[in-house]
């Protein structure tokens, strides 16, 4: 029984980080489809729309002019930085240059980019640290 008891007690604390590093790459991944949701929508409306990061609401933000259209809630712990004030998307397909540092902890890193001129948005990197 002590033998189990040991063995369950040091096999905690790894699935806790497993389970915290699977829901930032879940969160990653989410915002990624959430820009590209953006990007495709510009296309399809034909019209300029905004991204905006406003992490004391904890929610990244598809506008249109003032409107809000769409958000997607950033988790609690979760930090996400743009050294650009918003990322815009225009009606042929393309985006403003832009780079997205996703972070929670001081061991969990990822950062979501795109050129602008090809539109394509990708994440740079994966950093998982235990």
């Amino acid at each position: 029984m002590v033998v189990i008891l040991v063995l369950a007690g040091a096999a905690v604390p790894s699935l806790k980080n497993s389970v915290r590093n699977a829901e930032f790459k879940g969160f990653v991944n989410k915002l990624y489809l959430f820009l590209d949701y953006a990007r495709s929508r510009s296309t399809l409306e034909n019209m300029v729309l905004a991204v905006d990061i406003d992490n004391e609401r904890k929610v990244v933000l598809i506008k249109e002019k003032d409107l809000e259209l769409n958000h997607v809630d950033i988790p609690s712990g979760t930090l996400v930085q743009s050294k650009q004030p918003e990322v815009l998307f225009y009606p042929d397909g393309t985006s403003g240059q832009f780079e997205l540092l996703v972070q929670a902890g001081d061991n969990q890193r990822s950062v979501i980019v795109s050129q602008g001129f090809d539109g394509k948005i990708k994440i740079k990197d994966y950093v998982a640290q235990n």
